[in-house]
């Protein structure tokens, strides 16, 4: 508000003035929240989707594949890959890996104590690492670095109290994957136990 003259405007002015401003900062608010609750909607619904279609497939590798796909889409990250861990070999063997663009050939094998993904496997908890290329990854080690990958969030396939894989998202930014991602990354693992 704006005037030429000096003491144009009064306390009744000045009062206006403020309940104008808390009204536009309510507004402004309900409209944040309208946006976070379309965007929770459209992953709920993404993942109710998901279930149907792996409830019509038959084969184990093709849902597990799909679940790896869909985690790209569902967590808008640049990579996915699921694990499945045999325990009695102590090995974590990459079933798929996803980018944006479809299932990419790879093939890795690691021991879960070489990795942080094996603190997923052993402690049934998601296990998040912000900073990739500073951390002792022994996995993907030439992907990490040529997509210039930073961040990672690692959720155990978890089947009556048995970690039988993880499934790990990767993004290209130092990123703090929010309590609503991580429960999302939780829904896909589960799906895929």
């Amino acid at each position: 508000v704006d005037s030429f003259q000096k003491d144009d405007f009064d306390e009744n002015d000045l009062r206006i003035l403020v309940l104008i401003a808390n009204e536009a900062s309510r507004v402004l608010q309900n409209i944040w929240l309208i946006k976070q609750l379309r965007h929770k909607a459209g992953q709920l619904q993404s993942l109710v989707g998901v279930g149907q279609a792996m409830a019509d497939k038959r084969d184990l590798e093709e849902v597990l594949r799909s679940i790896a796909m869909e985690a790209v889409e569902l967590m808008e990250c640049r990579f996915s890959a699921l694990f499945l861990y045999d325990a009695d070999d102590d090995l974590l063997r990459l079933h798929s890996l996803c980018g944006q663009n479809g299932v990419i050939e790879f093939d890795e094998t690691l021991r879960p104590a070489e990795s942080a993904l094996g603190s997923a496997v052993r402690g049934l908890r998601q296990i998040q690492t912000r900073n990739l290329l500073r951390t002792e990854e022994h996995h993907f080690i030439h992907l990490i670095r040529e997509e210039k990958l930073h961040s990672m969030l690692a959720t155990p396939l978890v089947y009556e109290n048995e970690a039988i894989g993880v499934l790990s998202l990767y993004v290209d930014k130092p990123y703090r994957f929010n309590d609503d991602e991580r429960l999302l990354a939780r829904a896909l693992a589960d799906l895929g136990a």
